[in-house]
């Protein structure tokens, strides 16, 4: 299946010497009589192939064209990737490509591929810019625009930076001693024997529902957020109506503990609504239209522009390898060190948290399902802390 923002689409890839070619819904009848016209990417024009996740299982690849173009094909099993890859590897000539942890001999893991480009020792010498370091780790730790279930995730960065050594969900003292409060309740009542029982966050910094709340003004996100709500957009108390006010409730809320995604350093069509969409009034009977953006920002251009200004300040720069700890590094591991950092989500978004092909056909779509909108945890990058800037 070929894995969108709408979703997968089912059919069958075919390799050819020149071409990758895809048909949704085609058996192998169709093809030959010619229906179903396929999509082609020419291969001349592929710049990288990386494994990629999907629900948790090292399932897919990733298709990189010159053209900016990116194809994220899932397939049934780990066997049926391996199989493409041969071909790909007989018929066309591959670009060198990265793996999901445990890289085999001609994938090499995403650790191995950060360390072969030595792309931190660049960003520490300042060759590589703070949004172009978070976008290449995200990239090698599996984040795609294809998937919303793994989309990229960048830091909150305009607050106070005395809390960026915590993640969203660990900067406000009191509501962290009651994340921390649930996850000791959970083990005085026996959890620690069942893993699955036993976390911080019910709700993870991002997931398909965090990047449909940022970017509802925009298609096709606008549409994926209508088929979610049933055709209705969603309370308009719940929508993205003002940037304070979604820092506050990322800093407050028990059940909120999101994190940003990269168009808010790029992209100022996501805070106006330009399409007109009805989203409804607050219960104080304001208008949910454009965001409301802080003082400072005379329109969205200039916020953003700000944001990406804030993005490569000293202050971001000296923060953001603690936040790399959180998300890609050390932090982010299971066990111990998530403990440590208050850094522990549900079981369900780590690889490994749930195996699929031992749960019953009845329950499977229900666990793919949960796993599809409650988020994933990216594997981690850094075996050690994330060295200064």
């Amino acid at each position: 299946r070929v894995v969108t923002p709408r979703g997968p689409v089912k059919g069958e890839l075919r390799v050819a010497p020149r071409s990758l070619y895809f048909v949704a819904g085609a058996s192998a009848a169709e093809l030959k009589k010619g229906e179903n016209a396929p999509e082609r990417w020419r291969l001349d024009g592929l710049t990288a192939v990386r494994g990629r996740r999907y629900l948790l299982r090292p399932l897919a690849l990733e298709f990189f064209f010159a053209t900016r173009r990116e194809v994220f094909v899932a397939f049934e099993s780990p066997q049926d990737r391996r199989v493409c890859w041969r071909l790909m590897k007989l018929k066309a000539r591959m670009p060198l490509v990265a793996h999901p942890p445990g890289g085999t001999k001609t994938m090499r893991a995403p650790h191995l591929e950060l360390h072969a480009i030595r792309l931190t020792e660049r960003w520490r010498r300042r060759l590589v810019t703070n949004f172009e370091y978070v976008m290449a780790l995200n990239t090698i730790a599996g984040r795609s625009y294809n998937d919303l279930a793994q989309y990229f995730v960048f830091p909150w960065i305009i607050a106070d930076y005395g809390g960026a050594t915590a993640p969203v969900g660990a900067l406000e003292p009191e509501r962290l001693r009651a994340f921390v409060e649930r996850y000791r309740s959970s083990d005085a009542m026996g959890a620690d024997d069942d893993d699955a029982a036993r976390f911080m966050y019910g709700s993870h910094y991002s997931s398909a529902g965090v990047v449909l709340h940022f970017l509802v003004r925009l298609e096709p996100f606008t549409s994926l957020a209508l088929e979610l709500q049933g055709g209705h957009f969603d309370c308009p108390d719940r929508l993205f109506f003002d940037v304070a006010e979604s820092w506050r409730g990322c800093t407050t809320s028990m059940s909120d503990v999101k994190e940003l995604v990269p168009e808010f350093f790029y992209c100022p069509e996501l805070f106006v609504n330009d399409n007109r969409y009805p989203l409804g009034e607050l219960q104080d009977g304001r208008a949910v239209d454009d965001v409301l953006l802080p003082a400072w920002a005379a329109d969205a251009r200039a916020f953003v522009r700000g944001n990406a200004a804030a993005l490569e300040s000293e202050a971001v720069s000296a923060a953001l390898p603690r936040w790399i700890d959180l998300v890609f590094g050390v932090g982010a591991k299971r066990g111990t060190h998530a403990e440590t950092h208050h850094n522990v989500f549900h079981p369900l978004t780590y690889e490994g948290g749930v195996d699929l092909t031992q749960i019953a056909d009845a329950t499977l779509q229900a666990a793919e399902a949960q796993i599809t909108h409650f988020g994933q945890t990216p594997p981690p990058l850094f075996d050690a802390p994330h060295p200064p800037r």
